[in-house]
């Protein structure tokens, strides 16, 4: 979070009109498993992005991972933007086809 307020106190400066971070992208392919504390840590995570605008993307979690999230709704809380690989969250993400 300190990074996107970083870049939104950066943009306030501006006199751009364009929004500048529009996603954050987690790369959990080193996270082997989550715990209670680590899915709380991500909703929180996600409602302080939301306040934002900004939308949360994950990419490459394991197996126990995304199948703890998916128990606890977390993936249709994001909207379901769980990907295999970073390019296709881009690609998703901004709507490019390959």
């Amino acid at each position: 979070m300190g990074w996107v307020n970083e870049e939104e106190e950066e943009e306030n400066t501006k006199s751009n009109a364009s929004r500048k971070i529009l996603f954050v992208i987690l790369d959990m392919s080193n996270l082997i498993n989550v715990d209670t504390s680590g899915i709380a840590a991500l909703v929180e995570l996600h409602n302080n992005l939301i306040k934002t605008g900004v939308e949360l993307v994950i990419v490459n979690p394991k197996w126990q991972v995304i199948h703890k999230l998916t128990q606890v709704k977390f993936v249709n809380k994001i909207g379901g933007k769980v990907y295999l690989t970073i390019g296709e969250a881009l690609d998703a993400c901004f709507g490019l086809k390959v």
